[in-house]
């Protein structure tokens, strides 16, 4: 199978989402400090698993596609229901009255002319909320991919250090150390930043959640690692609120040592911010086919 193999979902008249392929492969997970010397303690040990077939979001969900669910349900995002979100002011977290993913700046701002841009401001539960309404709209399950699943799309079976390869980022390759000062445009650097599998993304630009759990504690996981261990938990979308989601890819705002495909963090599942955005995942659904649309 080829990046070129893709699933496409409708979600109105003109907008779609597009997932590519990723094969059923054992891959490298987290990393080796022989080869990485940023490597972090939650990163080790490598170890090698195996995952069956998927597809993955291409990109991450943009603002036109999120605007969809939003106009089709009337669904209210945490940041509205709380009355703020979290800006990245002079390196520092600054909540900020009103900004919710219309408004990601506060009153006063918007995202019209932003919407190819991925969305911001969205929480796990906003992120979860999208995926069961395009499960429903499509009967095709979606759902957040794992970081398992993440990662795998993230470096392919060659245990990149980044997704182009093992180079150091630049402007080139993604948008990170605040290079742009904020989001850019899905896919402006494809091909050159592409993962092996065809995914866009993936290092820069905005934080992406996992339905997969850290734990409580934001200094040490409580699911460790090699990640086949405790696999059925670390899934577990019932969790208590106050357990921790991880999230991937790191953001605009994020240097070289987050850019790598096996950096990782936790957030409280209502954190929403001007970073934080979401990609989705399908199961398997080829067959001798190139290409399925769905809706």
């Amino acid at each position: 199978m080829t990046p070129s193999h893709k699933l496409t979902l409708s979600l109105a008249s003109s907008v779609t989402l597009e997932l590519v392929y990723v094969p059923a492969s054992e891959f490298l997970m987290g990393s080796d400090r022989a080869s990485d010397t940023k490597a972090a303690d939650c990163e080790l040990p490598q170890h090698k698993l195996f995952l069956h077939a998927h597809f993955i979001g291409r990109a991450p969900v943009t603002v036109a596609q999120f605007a969809v669910f939003v106009q089709a349900t009337g669904y209210k995002t945490t940041a509205e229901q709380y009355g703020h979100g979290y800006n990245l002011v002079e390196d520092h977290w600054k909540e900020i009255k009103g900004a919710h993913w219309q408004t990601p700046r506060g009153s006063g701002s918007i995202v019209q002319q932003k919407g190819v841009h991925p969305v911001t401001l969205v929480s796990w539960y906003d992120a979860l909320a999208f995926c069961n309404w395009v499960t429903n709209i499509t009967q095709c399950k979606v759902y957040l991919p794992s970081e398992a699943e993440w990662e795998q799309a993230a470096r392919g079976t060659q245990g990149r250090i980044y997704p182009w390869g093992n180079d150091e980022p630049t402007d080139t390759l993604c948008n990170f150390n605040l290079n742009v000062k904020d989001t850019s445009p899905v896919g402006q650097y494809s091909p050159q930043g592409d993962s092996p599998v065809g995914c866009t993304d993936m290092a820069g630009n905005v934080i992406e959640w996992t339905r997969s759990l850290w734990g409580i504690d934001m200094h040490t996981p409580e699911f460790k690692y090699p990640y086949s261990e405790y696999r059925l938990e670390r899934e577990n979308a019932q969790a208590s609120d106050d357990v921790r989601r991880v999230v991937r890819g790191c953001g605009w705002d994020d240097d070289s040592e987050g850019m790598r495909a096996a950096y990782r963090l936790p957030n409280p599942p209502i954190s929403r911010n001007d970073i934080l955005g979401f990609r989705v995942a399908t199961p398997n659904l080829l067959s001798s086919h190139e290409s399925i649309e769905i809706g």
